[in-house]
């Protein structure tokens, strides 16, 4: 393969007008080639030199892929690379493991060398304010989760060591790295506030005479219309009614009906939402970052005091020693293997020394803790001791008082318990003399009720007996007593019905006055 055409690689900083360049100006230059964000096929590449442990990391593919996907696709034009997470961890609730910074930078440089790095910056002021702003609205997109408020989020991510979000606030430190490994001369840093308080063609113009290339007039055209200009009143809202359930069930509903993009551009009208930082919040960033920034605009030639960045009045010598400028010169572009190795290795010592140096003072710092919070507790301990013993003491005292008043309760319980236990014996003596001459009279007593019980069983059966003689004698008077009863009955019947007969008879209108004498009547 012939001599590779010159990278240009867009490193950072998220926040920082990086939208615009990708889509108002980068992608729309036809005598470059834009690799593309999020890269499409190519992809897999700048996933694997982000995310990649070096044991993982197969650098001899990764640079196969990058002459198939990407050299021979140039066409000898200029590359672009644009990907702000080159540098800054992807602002989700959910961030993936991303390898250390300084190691990514010798990737690039391994695989994409000759090239040139851009870095885009802002205010760390507004750059916090609007990563902020990003993070609540992504968490309440796609995680559903909510963000807490600004002081406690700065204080949270503030505090760690290494933080995904804030651990490019001071944009020189890691700069610097990029520096040693590609040279100064092949390093740009643009101000977004060049941008806004200068202009287009301002902010433009350095950045294509650094790419090689010329400014057109339609680049100018296109760059007026603003990408990511902050979050809305209403979306803000949105982002923190999104947790609730029930808000973010109407959303979808409403998403559906109205569509994604018409809704967008209803929640972005109106006025932008403000992230304001505390007065505690700002003090602690000017410490931060107003070292690096003063470095940065003495180093790269940037007013940055006119943008308004936060600068330290007056470097320390322990700042003039990092300072590129201060103490060695400007590093040019590494061309032989050999200096490409010293660069990679002065870039990862500088790092580990830093490193080192943080260390240092956060060890010194915890020492000194460690030591004030041990006199504390040795104090503390001293006094607990003391009352403690002062404690037992009296406790030693209430044991012995409470020892002997239990000796004489408990004499004085043996004694009633003894005299108890006497009379107690002669008691018991007693009734079991009473339960013996009881015991007797009962059996007695049953026996003379048993052979009671025996007459009269005996009686009881003769009785039964004669009532039952008795019974059978009546049951046989009652049965003739009975059919006499139905034999009249049955003759009564038989008379009743002739008279009925008779007196139907007569009732009648032409019935003869005379009535024959019925037969067999009773008196005929």
């Amino acid at each position: 393969m012939g001599e590779r055409p010159c990278s240009i690689i867009h490193v950072g900083f998220s926040n920082t007008g990086t939208t615009s360049l990708q889509q108002n100006f980068f992608s729309r230059r036809d005598d470059i080639f834009y690799v593309g964000y999020p890269y499409n096929e190519r992809g897999g590449i700048f996933t694997h030199l982000r995310h990649a442990e070096d044991f993982k990391f197969d650098e001899p593919t990764i640079i196969n892929l990058c002459d198939s996907q990407i050299y021979q696709k140039s066409k000898g034009r200029p590359i672009i690379i644009s990907d702000e997470m080159l540098c800054d961890s992807p602002q989700l609730y959910y961030a993936p493991y991303m390898v250390p910074r300084d190691i990514i930078a010798a990737r690039l440089f391994r695989i994409f060398s000759p090239a040139r790095i851009v870095f885009t910056i802002r205010n760390q002021k507004d750059y916090v304010a609007s990563m902020y702003s990003n993070l609540k609205r992504n968490s309440a997109l796609f995680a559903r989760m909510p963000m807490p408020p600004f002081a406690q989020w700065y204080k949270g991510m503030s505090s760690k060591y290494r933080c995904n979000f804030l651990q490019n606030l001071n944009y020189y430190e890691i700069i610097q790295v990029y520096e040693i490994l590609f040279g100064r001369a092949n390093i740009l840093v643009l101000p977004l506030e060049q941008l806004t308080m200068d202009g287009v063609e301002q902010y433009l113009e350095p950045l294509c005479r650094f790419m090689g290339i010329e400014l057109s007039p339609q680049d100018i055209e296109r760059y007026m219309q603003p990408r990511n200009v902050g979050m809305s009143v209403l979306e803000t809202l949105v982002a923190e009614l999104m947790p609730d359930e029930r808000f973010s069930n109407f959303y979808s509903t409403l998403q559906q009906r109205l569509g994604s993009k018409q809704l967008s551009e209803i929640l972005d009208t109106g006025d932008r939402s403000i992230v304001s930082l505390g007065s505690e919040e700002l003090a602690d960033l000017r410490q931060r970052v107003e070292a690096g920034n003063r470095l940065l605009s003495q180093h790269y030639d940037l007013d940055l005091q006119r943008y308004g960045y936060p600068l330290s009045k007056e470097l320390t010598p322990e700042e003039r020693k990092l300072a590129p400028s201060a103490g060695r010169p400007i590093s040019s572009t590494p061309t032989t293997p050999l200096e490409q190795l010293r660069a990679v290795i002065d870039s990862e010592r500088v790092a580990k020394a830093r490193l080192v140096q943080n260390l240092t003072k956060a060890m010194t710092a915890e020492r000194s803790a460690f030591l004030g919070r041990i006199q504390e507790l040795e104090e503390s301990r001293d006094g607990e001791r003391a009352a403690y013993a002062v404690r037992i003491t009296e406790l030693e005292n209430v044991l012995i008082a409470e020892r002997a008043a239990f000796g004489i309760r408990m004499n004085e319980l043996e004694s009633v318990l003894s005299a108890e236990r006497a009379v107690f014996a002669t008691r018991i003596g007693e009734l079991e003399d009473v339960l013996g001459t009881e015991r007797t009279a009962f059996g007695a007593r049953i026996n003379e009720l048993e052979n009671v019980l025996s007459a009269e069983r005996t009686a009881f059966g003769a009785r039964i007996d004669e009532l039952e003689s008795v019974l059978s004698a009546e049951r046989a008077a009652f049965g003739a007593r009975i059919n006499e009863l139905e034999n009249i009955l049955s003759a009564e019947r038989a008379a009743f019905g002739t008279r009925i007969n008779d007196l139907e008879i007569a009732s009648r209108p032409n019935a003869s006055r005379t009535k024959p004498r019925p037969r067999n009547c009773p008196g005929a």
